[in-house]
């Protein structure tokens, strides 16, 4: 018995749509990991048939076809009589893979992008000619396949020796070109809002770019197949392998691993740092530290230090080693979306599950990755001027300071401060040994403290915490990166190298006995001050802003603006400088004083 349901249909005028609709959500990059991976799998069919099977894709200009992008593959290739249902009918595919897209992937990546059209071309294995096609927009406004009337049909007849060296090579193979918009466009180039919407958005923009988004894409490559791209210069063109991520990461790696939980899988990767310059030179790879997702061999999110973003390993308990450690993590049966830009598990998107998968990490961050980071602080940073009168000045500032108490009668968050209240509590209390209490008013370790918050879940008094950041002087930050702040751990690094300090303490350097390091030191202190008492107001003062904006412009280049007031920071040098010269001048009148004392030994040793 026949089956009479009603079957779901999709009109010429309503395909079209939805190719255009499609395409404005679509990455600009998307099209290449659709070809690619078509390519992969239909090179795995034919290693199915065949064991010895050994597959070539190539990404390049086809003499026959300047100008215009075409992936080849040698393949099994596709049947004269099925190319065009297989191009153009949405949802048609031989066989689905396990990464596919149903079909839908390179129509609705490709077709809206290029209305000019995408010629295929194919020879399958049992077949003595080839077959050509082209998808292109007509003048009824619908995607359709070319009609040619010398030949009656949408599918042209293509001898052998007009076909590309890869199928006389092979005497099989499919090729796919991107035509573009317009008859003239170029697409060997990148496509329109492709440094704005890709996996790298402008992290590669020489001619390494399509390079460089593919072995970023795909994260792990069949050894049997070899996959090259067109690299094109000025005085050469050639061909260079893409070898996907992992080889990269294993390249340069120092150690590496992997460990789960019932959530993801983590991979990471400790980069050998003595490699860091030949790191950076890799433009066909990110070969630097950077936090990616996984799903199923195809990198769909990356992190990583360029112009406007941060590496977020910066924030993962990775302050000093985030540039050398790569951690990717593969949340575990999650579902991709079409697009292949998010994924889902029970409708919930996997970036809330990001502050889960933080957690695991830093919970059960590896040994050597530990041992790593400890060991880049120690070399690399020193701590410097805690100032208990600049504590008092801002507490009087913060009103809302209050710190966890089960007695506590109002409500507070958690935030990142040092120490806490004094409370004599009775050793007899109930109390004593269930507390945790914050230590002393400005303790060594972080510990709760919190701002006053009739939404929060912690029951508070009020506290004499340090709201300030602990500011660090560091060795290895970047030439042009002079200041930054973490956020979870709160503190303020300042770039040991930047030119500001030098320049402000030449500018306040006066005749007046001072050695030049002195200006220096003062230049360092005021410097701090200013940046430790800008961040604790901004981030721990009660106002209008969320506290995803307030981490938001504290983490962007905000503090910039502070660094770059230079005047400010040369007239309180100088006045420094003047009150400690009058102090010593006071201090040496006094008979009994030994002349050898001075106020400048400290700041000068």
């Amino acid at each position: 018995m026949s089956n009479k349901d009603k079957k779901p249909q999709l009109s010429e005028k309503g395909a079209a749509k939805y190719f255009k609709t499609s395409a404005a959500t679509m990455p600009s990059d998307q099209i290449y990991r659709e070809l690619v991976m078509n390519s992969i799998e239909a090179c795995k069919k034919a290693k199915a048939i065949d064991p010895n099977f050994k597959g070539k894709i190539k990404l390049g200009e086809d003499s026959s076809l300047p100008g215009k992008l075409t992936v080849a593959d040698n393949a099994i290739g596709m049947k004269s009589n099925r190319i065009a249902d297989l191009v153009i009918n949405l949802a048609e595919t031989e066989q689905e893979s396990e990464e596919g897209n149903f079909g839908a992937g390179t129509k609705v990546a490709g077709f809206a992008n290029n209305e000019y059209g995408i010629i295929y071309t194919s020879k399958h294995v049992s077949e003595n000619i080839g077959s050509r096609c082209r998808v292109y927009f007509n003048e009824e406004d619908c995607y359709a396949i070319k009609y040619y009337p010398e030949y009656n049909s949408c599918t042209v007849p293509i001898d052998t020796e007009d076909l590309s060296k890869l199928f006389k090579e092979y005497n099989q193979g499919t090729t796919v070109t991107l035509c573009g918009m317009t008859e003239n466009e170029n697409t060997l180039e990148p496509p329109r809002q492709f440094f704005s919407s890709s996996l790298l958005k402008d992290g590669r923009k020489g001619v390494l770019w399509r390079s460089a988004l593919l072995n970023t894409k795909f994260f792990d490559l069949p050894d049997f197949i070899e996959i090259r791209n067109e690299v094109i210069r000025e005085d050469r063109k050639n061909f260079e392998t893409i070898k996907g991520h992992k080889h990269f990461m294993n390249m340069f790696a120092m150690s590496k691993g992997v460990f789960e939980n019932s959530l993801a899988k983590f991979h990471w990767w400790i980069l050998n740092p003595e490699k860091r310059a030949e790191r950076r030179g890799r433009g066909e790879a990110i070969c630097n530290g950077h936090l990616a997702y996984l799903h199923k061999n195809e990198i769909i999110d990356i992190g990583y230090d360029k112009k406007g973003s941060k590496n977020p390993l910066r924030n993962w308990g990775l302050t000093y080693s985030a540039r050398d450690v790569v951690l990717i993590i593969e949340p575990k049966n999650f579902v991709i979306n079409t697009q292949r830009t998010t994924m889902h598990k029970n409708n919930i998107e996997y970036t809330q599950y990001k502050s889960n998968f933080k957690e695991y990490f830093m919970e059960n961050m590896p040994k050597k990755i530990k041992e790593y980071e400890s060991s880049l602080q120690d070399k690399h940073s020193k701590a410097l001027f805690d100032d208990n009168n600049l504590i008092k000045e801002a507490r009087k500032y913060l009103k809302d300071i209050y710190a966890g108490h089960p007695l506590g009668e109002e409500m507070s968050d958690n935030s990142s401060m040092y120490g806490g209240m004094k409370l004599n509590v009775n050793s007899k209390s109930k109390w004593n040994k269930k507390t945790v209490i914050p230590g002393p008013n400005t303790g060594t370790d972080p510990v709760f403290a919190g701002i006053k918050n009739k939404l929060g879940n912690i029951k508070s008094k009020p506290a004499s915490a340090n709201p300030l950041p602990k500011f660090i002087e560091r060795s290895d930050m970047e030439k042009d990166e002079w200041v930054e702040y973490n956020w979870d751990n709160n503190e303020v690094y300042l770039n040991e190298k930047c030119p500001i300090i030098d320049e402000c303490a030449k500018r306040a350097e006066e005749k007046n006995g001072i050695k030049s390091e002195t200006y220096v030191t003062l230049t360092k202190l005021v410097i701090s001050q200013d940046l430790q008492f800008s961040i604790a107001m901004l981030r721990f003062k009660n106002t209008h802003l969320s506290e995803e904006k307030k981490r938001e412009i504290l983490e962007g280049d905000s503090l910039m603006l502070t660094l770059l007031n230079t005047k400010q920071i040369v007239d309180r040098v100088q006045l420094l400088t003047k009150n400690i010269v009058s102090q010593e001048r006071a201090i040496s009148k006094k008979p009994e004083v030994d002349k050898s004392f001075n106020l400048f030994n400290n700041l000068n040793s």
